[in-house]
């Protein structure tokens, strides 16, 4: 009987792990960025509301030595918008990072991208009356 119920158990386990690795926004693994018309990487932040905040890709990966802008894009309802410190790294002095260039539905950084290591930052929203924030990452 025992052996049974531990069979019964590592199959739950297994069907479990094949559901998350066929997560197609995993944060484990990093994401390559996608380019965009100006920028090296272009980072989708939807929101929905405070608890549904999201990053695509959620841990950005740039080529080392590929240096430009990254741009935040916001989709989200009707008035919402970035904070004025809407993409903010954890690193407030961190020299890979120059020349923030805010706007409401769209944040971008200089990024200099000559040190091979992963940036934290943190993306802020507000609609207006509250803040909200989720803390996403690039790596090179």
């Amino acid at each position: 009987m025992k052996t049974i119920a531990h069979i019964g158990s590592a199959a739950a386990l297994l069907a479990l792990a094949g559901c998350a690795a066929m997560s197609p926004t995993s944060t484990s693994t990093p994401q390559p960025c996608t380019p965009g018309a100006d920028a090296i990487c272009v980072v989708k932040v939807t929101v929905k509301d405070c608890d549904h905040i999201t990053a695509h890709p959620d841990r950005a990966m740039v080529t080392l030595g590929n240096r430009g802008d990254i741009e935040w894009q916001l989709d989200a309802p009707a008035g919402w918008d970035f904070a004025r410190d809407g993409i903010k790294f954890k690193d407030a002095s961190n020299p890979q990072f120059g020349n923030p260039r805010p706007a409401k539905k769209s944040f971008k950084w200089k990024f200099d991208n000559s040190r091979k290591e992963e940036h934290r930052y943190t993306i802020n929203v507000t609609d207006g009356y509250k803040a909200c924030s989720h803390d996403p990452s690039i790596m090179n």
